[in-house]
């Protein structure tokens, strides 16, 4: 049900995972390359091969996911759900507000700036995508929209250059976009 995954989205997500299974490794070295070292010499199955590969994300600290906070890619699966889950009907108008007030909140209360919500969500999105062909490619092309948005391309237009982050003071007025109203804290980019 949409509802359920919404809520363990917000309430636990994909970053707790990565801080039961993977952080304490980030804690001891020899243990994390032992780890690494049994699962490479037997054969392994769908789930081990993941953890293996997750396994060597944190020893190599991809995309930081060690430093930082993964919470981003959590909200923004949360939202994207939310809109979808409002589109088909299945949220009914209070529902999907009460979760992207959530999404406002959690992204208020982990996050400082863009930059920083960016930095997280491309490390969760780099930490929990399974190993493809397209792998490069698609986190290549992940971090380019990013940085995209987050310089303002084309300058003064990049959607997250004209929105406040949440809980920050105002810093633009008026509004840069032709599409934000004043007070309107439910325009969708």
């Amino acid at each position: 049900m949409l509802t359920g995954f919404l809520d363990f989205l917000r309430d636990a997500g994909d970053r707790d995972e990565y801080l039961i299974n993977y952080g304490p490794y980030t804690l001891n070295r020899s243990r994390l390359d032992n780890e690494i070292a049994v699962l490479e010499s037997a054969e392994r199955g769908d789930d081990e091969q993941v953890h293996l590969d997750r396994l060597r994300r944190v020893r190599d600290n991809e995309a930081r996911c060690n430093e930082l906070d993964m919470a981003a890619w959590d909200i923004a699966q949360m939202v994207d759900l939310a809109i979808a889950g409002r589109q088909l009907g299945w949220l009914d108008e209070v529902a999907f507000t009460a979760y992207l007030d959530t999404a406002y909140d959690m992204a208020r209360d982990h996050y400082g700036s863009w930059k920083e919500y960016a930095r997280g969500l491309f490390a969760g999105y780099a930490f929990f995508m399974g190993d493809t062909d397209q792998r490069d490619s698609f986190l290549r092309g992940f971090r380019d929209a990013l940085i995209q948005w987050l310089t303002a391309a084309p300058p003064l237009a990049g959607a997250w250059s004209s929105l406040d982050f949440p809980g920050a003071r105002p810093g633009h007025w008026p509004a840069l976009h032709l599409d934000i109203l004043s007070g309107d804290a439910r325009t969708l980019h």
